[in-house]
């Protein structure tokens, strides 16, 4: 068991729902939320012993041990190592853990900074000139913020307006 606590969000729909699908008692489903929930996140095993769970959800022994051999012939869990008393089982739970299991946000924010860093190496590695539009193709407000300056892109810009003007008086 680890001695820190970790924080994870649940999908109640998707408990639910398989609940429903697999016909489970509430006992069942309980006992299969919670070892999903202690899982590493990293590996989606749990590993513990039959006492902490007894300790953890109040239930028999007995009991517990039965509910996972029902979990693992349901498919919903793979027992790796079967836990004995104070004896540490590992439990299997990638197969319905993502599902179930809401990813933290701090988790995902440092995945995309990682890879938002990844990209941008790769970026200043090349040897290419800047792929900056040509300032025709730019809008009126990022030519102003072009090395041109907001004078030179005003001018260029009334020229162009006056002309696109005079072209549309001559249609009439």
């Amino acid at each position: 068991m680890s001695n820190g606590r970790r924080f994870s969000k649940v999908d109640s729909y998707a408990w639910l729902d398989i609940r429903r699908d697999y016909n489970l008692p509430f006992g069942v489903a309980s006992l299969l939320r919670m070892i999903t929930e202690l899982a590493d996140h990293r590996t989606k095993i749990w590993t513990g012993t039959i006492t902490e769970l007894y300790e953890q959800t109040g239930m028999a022994r007995k009991t517990i041990s039965a509910y996972l051999e029902q979990l693992d012939s349901e498919g919903l869990i793979v027992v790796l190592e079967k836990a004995h008393g104070s004896r540490d089982g590992r439990i299997d739970v990638s197969r319905r853990y993502d599902e179930l299991i809401v990813p933290n946000q701090r988790e995902q924010r440092a995945a995309a900074k990682q890879k938002a860093a990844t990209a941008d190496e790769r970026a200043l590695d090349t040897d290419c000139v800047s792929s900056a539009s040509s300032l025709s193709q730019m809008t009126r407000p990022t030519r102003e913020n072009t090395d041109l300056g907001g004078i030179e892109a005003t001018e260029e810009q009334k020229v162009q307006d006056s002309q696109s003007d005079a072209n549309n008086l001559r249609g009439f």
